[in-house]
Formats: structure tokens, sequence, C-alpha cells
């Protein structure tokens, strides 16, 4: 194993191991030491990667923006799209609301900005090709527009799901989304 591929396995590891101690305290009170004995290396080996826990944290939301996009270029649509980003946020509950606390919507937005706008893209070719009879600059601006809402309203419950206490299961959530998205749509389309 080469040094870099050993040092990508211990920022892994570490990432690992902060996502586990999420669960149990916040960010604020997670210790170098904490996370060394979860991953089983010594202090000075985080400090080698890292200057503290919250560099390590900013790493991770690079880390997460590359793992969703990688994931993302799998889908084939909008909803699959939603699909793994519930999913995603699903198994990792405890990060993402550290993310909100910390970062706000922007942290937000800095991991799932990008795979939204895509997603909105592909639904505009998608609707392009769909009515292609009767596309004309006006229906686009139209269609874009209902797009970008569609966006805004999938951050807002995103962000309210990652916030509540409740388990409200992913598939209601993904339910409310493709339907409001097709109600609206369809209503244009007419």
């Amino acid at each position: 194993m080469t040094i870099r591929a050993r040092e990508e396995r211990t920022k892994r590891e570490l990432d690992n191991a902060m996502r586990f101690l999420l669960q149990e305290k916040p960010l604020e009170q997670i210790h170098v030491k904490e996370l060394a004995e979860v991953c089983g290396i010594r202090r000075q080996s985080f400090y080698y990667h890292f200057s503290d826990i919250f560099e390590l944290f900013t790493w991770t939301i690079q880390r997460e923006k590359r793992l969703i996009q990688e994931q993302h270029s799998k889908c084939l649509a909008w909803h699959q799209m939603i699909q793994l980003v519930l999913q995603r946020v699903d198994t990792n509950k405890a990060y993402y609301q550290t993310l909100l606390r910390v970062s706000g919507q922007e942290g937000l937005w800095e991991i799932f900005g990008d795979v939204f706008c895509e997603a909105e893209k592909h639904s505009l070719a998608f609707y392009q090709r769909r009515y292609a009879a009767v596309w004309n600059a006006g229906l686009e601006a139209q269609v874009s527009q209902i797009l970008r809402q569609r966006g805004d309203m999938t951050r807002i419950l995103l962000t309210y799901w990652i916030n509540s206490e409740t388990a409200a299961e992913r598939e209601l959530l993904l339910g409310m989304l493709g339907r409001e998205s097709r109600d609206i749509c369809a209503a244009t389309l007419l």
C-alpha cells in the first residue's frame, strides 16, 4: 500500500470514527484522544492529517460531496437521486444534523447543490423531449421555474427531516416530493 493510500485510509477511518461519536455527542465535545482510540491510532497521527476536529469535519464535507456525486452519476431520474440523498442522510443523520448546526444551509448546499442542479438539468431535458411538439421558450421558462421550486421544496423538506426528532420514513418524504413535483409539472403542461 502506498503512503498516499495509507493516508487516505487513516482519514476515512477518522471520518467514520467522528460519525460514530456524533451519534453520542455534539462535535464540540469530541476530542482527538477519543477519535484516536476509536481508530486505534496515536493522537500524533491525527495531527499529521488535521490541525483540529473542525478541519477534519471540513474534510468530511468534501468527501461526502464526492461520494454523493459518484453515486448520483448512476441515477437515471430525479426520483432515484432523491432516494439516494434520503438514504445517505438517513444512514448518517447525526452527521447531517451536525452539518446543519455548524454550517447551516450553506453546508447542506455544499454537499447536495451540484447534484440538485444536475438533476434539474436532466429533468428539463426530459420534459423537452417528452413535450417536443409543444415546446417553446415560454414553456421552458415555466418548467425551469417549477424545477427550481422543486429543488427549493426538496431542500426545505430535507432540512426539516434532518432536524426532526421523529423517525419519519424516507418513503413518506419521497412520496410527498414526487407527488408534488408531478402535480406541479402536470398543471403547467396542461
